[in-house]
């Protein structure tokens, strides 16, 4: 590996990174590694490995964090080390340090868009100049100067070719069923007669090959082009003739392809779909619902339609600007409304209401938009598979399995759990009042009471009297104790010294569930591999922050998450909602609140 500073000054790697580095590339992975100046001394470096391997070894041996950006501009942040380049990745990859203390971030460079298949004059659509452009080019074997349009990659610029053209609306569209050739072969797949070198193609108005030809190949790309222009509205056919080496045709009248041209441009309607609420708690709560329907197209839409799909009755309302005729004419909007009443099922049920707006005529594709009411409505429990969890407060909470009794943290006295079983299992995460208190643990524990703990809580004078029927764990280390299994994860940030304290995922019946106990927004519960429900802390300034909790569960992508531990140092509460709104529905991932406070 070789390393050196466009200044002409060496680097060697330490311990702690590279020394001074602004800008690095690493050419073996084709990736450049970008270091701001905030965070760095102004030096410029380049390094070049001798293998992939030896790259590969210097990414993996950063002690970075990075924050991984795809394609979709999800955060995907995790350690450097723990970064997998997969072979379809872009060839350039930039990770651009923010700042000293701040994780470094990749973007992976997604793919120039490509054009749509058949735009053979780049500007971006597939229409009449593109269809010109084919028909000259058609039954000529493609050489450097014709291989335009062939798209099926035969050689020959042929019907199958005409076929894959895929046309944009408002252009016109091509319709065209297979038919039989003299041959009994199926157009499509006729793309050469015996003896035949040359093809030529004409677009006729009747089938046989004996109508007016009204657009011929022998024709150069402008004339073909007018033609194009100039034809109506209506049925064509495609017609193809073969001719041998020296100009006799072979099949003269093979192929009756039949399309159609519809040059009225398509309709299209737009819908917007909004609730006059954020969030809902309470039963009753009314949400009133406004939809809007407009023609985004340049044709008028009839027969116009506009539903929920919560089977609302909607009402439409009075044309603003329109003149309340049944036409959606181009640029008009039609509002409608609606209402819902909140039911103890809708809140119940712990999901967000949501309900999509369909607007549809007989002009146009159907559109859709999604309005999200927040269910912030707090459960005082939730079964899981076989697990029941009852939350006690802030951090404490109890899981109920067969006859198993998982006690997480338990604090606040032994008041709080009356009614629960004694525990068979208690997990400490770490030392702080909020996480460990002796007197409730004596409250609630016997003497066949089981731990796991860190270190650092089994060296707690206070701790002594279940140091002999504790499990000591460390990051990484597991342990199967009463037909379940615990692992020892990281949890760690400026408040909380890394090896202190633990987070733990606890698998029953092959489902996982992980106890952040008190943690950053680390890379390594970043990784952490098919979470089933995940508890995540989110207060100020003591473990992440509303957003930080969401970029790691949008990271860990657990099948569910549920906030807890979110009561501030100033003793307000975490924003839930917006909480929900960044972790979003689009990764299936459940938001469920429960009630802690």
């Amino acid at each position: 590996m070789r390393l050196q500073t466009r200044r002409g000054r060496s680097v060697v790697p330490t311990r702690h990174g590279i020394s001074s580095p602004l800008r690095l590339s690493f050419e073996g992975l084709e990736s450049r590694l970008a270091l701001s100046a905030a965070a760095r001394p102004a030096a410029d470096i380049d390094v070049a490995s001798d293998s992939p391997d030896e790259t590969a070894a210097l990414v993996q041996s950063s002690p970075l964090q990075a924050v991984v950006i795809d394609r979709d501009h999800r955060a995907l942040p995790r350690r450097l080390a723990a970064i997998k380049f997969p072979a379809e990745v872009p060839s350039r990859v930039r990770i651009a340090q923010r700042a000293a203390e701040a994780p470094a971030a990749i973007v992976l460079n997604a793919a120039a868009p490509t054009a749509p298949r058949g735009d053979f004059n780049g500007d971006g659509k597939v229409g009449r100049a593109d269809a010109a452009i084919l028909a000259a080019n058609f039954g000529r074997t493609t050489d450097a100067s014709f291989a335009t349009g062939d798209l099926t990659d035969d050689g020959t610029v042929s019907l199958a070719d005409l076929a894959g053209m895929r046309f944009g609306p408002g252009s016109f569209d091509i319709n065209a069923p297979s038919g039989t050739s003299n041959d009994d072969t199926p157009d499509v797949a006729w793309t050469a007669s015996p003896g035949a070198v040359r093809y030529d193609a004409a677009i006729e108005t009747e089938v046989g090959c004996e109508g007016t030809s009204v657009v011929q190949s022998r024709h150069d790309v402008s004339a073909t082009s007018a033609a194009f222009d100039a034809l109506a509205d209506g049925t064509y056919y495609a017609c193809v003739r073969a001719y041998d080496d020296v100009g006799n045709p072979t099949d003269a009248t093979n192929n009756g392809w039949q399309f159609t041209i519809a040059t009225q441009p398509t309709g299209s309607i737009s819908v917007e779909h909004t609730a006059s609420v954020a969030s809902v708690s309470t039963v009753g709560a009314l949400v009133n619902y406004t939809y809007a329907a407009r023609n985004a197209g340049e044709v008028p839409l009839s027969d116009v339609a506009v539903e929920d799909s919560r089977s609302l009755a909607l009402v439409r309302q009075a044309d603003n600007p329109g003149n309340g005729d049944d036409l959606l004419e181009v640029g008009e909007s039609w509002r409608y409304t609606a209402s819902y009443t909140v039911t103890q099922a809708d809140l119940s049920a712990g999901v967000d209401l949501i309900s999509t707006a369909t607007a549809n005529s007989d002009q146009s594709d159907p559109a859709t938009h999604e309005a999200v009411v927040f269910n912030l409505f707090e459960l005082a429990e939730i079964t899981v598979g076989s697990v029941q969890v009852i939350p006690i407060d802030h951090a404490s909470f109890v899981m109920l399995w067969n006859d198993v009794t998982i006690y997480v943290d338990p604090v606040g006295g032994g008041a709080l759990y009356t009614g629960l079983p004694t525990a068979d299992l208690i997990l400490v995460t770490h030392s702080h009042g909020d996480h460990y208190s002796a007197s409730t643990i004596n409250a609630i524990s016997d003497a066949d009471t089981r731990f796991i703990t860190s270190q650092t809580v089994n060296n707690i004078s206070s701790y002594s009297p279940y140091r002999t029927r504790t499990t000591i764990l460390g990051y990484g280390q597991s342990t199967n104790v009463l037909g379940l299994s615990v692992e020892a994860v990281h949890a760690y940030n400026g408040n909380h010294a890394l090896n202190a304290g633990n987070g733990y995922v606890v698998t029953i019946d092959d489902l996982r569930f992980y106890a952040a106990g008190d943690t950053g927004a680390v890379a390594e519960i970043r990784v952490l591999p098919n979470i089933d429900v995940a508890f995540l802390c989110m207060n100020v300034p003591f473990t992440m922050t509303v957003d930080e909790a969401a970029s790691v569960t949008r990271d860990m992508q657990p099948a569910m998450v549920i906030p807890y531990h979110y009561r501030n140092q100033n003793n307000s509460f975490a924003d839930l909602a917006r909480f929900k709104t960044l972790v979003g529905h689009d990764l299936d991932i459940q938001v469920r609140l429960l009630d802690w406070y």
